[in-house]
């Protein structure tokens, strides 16, 4: 009588299967939650904001150039239209102007890197801060300033044409530049 009968049924996995499918499992679960860290903490350069440099010299669009990450001597001179072909690329930083002179390429500090801290938020901005801003000057940065006081915050970028002598053209121009933040009620 010594013989153990077969077992038929739901009896589940004996007792070392049960420790290897437990095992299994917390396995499974940190490998989750480490891919899940590490899509969290990694940037995504396709919703990273604009970083600006500048281009100076020999290209058809001179001036302030918003560029998503990342930056190289190439996606700026591409910005400012001219074809980097035969140029050196390299790395740049925000804030970085590119000057193209004599079919080369030289690199140095921007004059003002308040634009470095783009893009500017229209309801919060000092008038000093907005003249940052390419397209504004020191008269529409005042006029920015005198509209949010006396019709309230921005609700977003386009209500920037509600700004006397704004027009639809000079948004666009602005609008990699500045952001309207939520404002507390």
């Amino acid at each position: 009588m010594g013989a153990e009968r077969p077992r038929f049924g739901r009896g589940g996995p004996p007792p070392e299967g049960r420790a290897r499918v437990a095992a299994l499992a917390l396995l499974l679960a940190v490998s989750a939650g480490l891919l899940a860290l590490t899509r969290w903490f990694t940037p995504d350069p396709a919703g990273a904001p604009p970083l600006v440099v500048e281009v100076r010299g020999d290209v058809p669009a001179p001036g302030f150039h918003a560029l998503t990450p990342p930056l190289t001597v190439h996606g700026a001179l591409r910005a400012a239209g001219l074809d980097p072909a035969g140029l050196a690329d390299a790395a740049l930083r925000p804030g970085t102007r590119v000057i193209h002179a004599d079919g080369a390429v030289r690199l140095e500090p921007m004059d003002d890197l308040l634009v470095v801290g783009l893009p500017i938020d229209l309801n919060r901005a000092p008038a000093r801060a907005l003249t940052a801003i390419p397209g504004l000057g020191e008269r529409r940065a005042g006029d920015i300033v005198a509209d949010r006081e006396a019709h309230g915050p921005f609700e977003s970028v386009a209500d920037l044409a509600r700004v006397r002598g704004i027009g639809p053209a000079t948004v666009e121009q602005v609008r990699p530049f500045v952001s309207v933040a939520p404002t507390d009620l």
